[in-house]
């Protein structure tokens, strides 16, 4: 993310690395604030819950969820979603 403000990125996204390592949404908050990072998640409704995917939606992360909502606070985002 370090190179991509120089290059007049004002946003990045962050899906399957915040998938893997949570942690990196309060970092980079802290490092470069809160408006410059962007999580999406992708999912795929499998019967009655959605699965995360990662991959650009190719692979399943293993995480089921009943419904979409935020999470909790404390990471440095405004909100956060999963």
């Amino acid at each position: 993310m370090r190179g991509s403000g120089g290059s007049g990125a004002d946003k990045v996204t962050v899906n399957t690395a915040a998938v893997e390592r949570p942690e990196l949404i309060s970092e980079l908050s802290q490092e470069f604030g809160a408006q410059a990072v962007v999580l999406a998640i992708d999912a795929k409704r499998e019967g009655e819950h959605w699965d995360v995917r990662v991959r650009g939606g190719r692979d399943s992360a293993r995480l089921k969820r009943s419904g979409v909502g935020p999470a909790r606070s404390g990471n440095g985002l405004p909100e956060r979603f999963c």
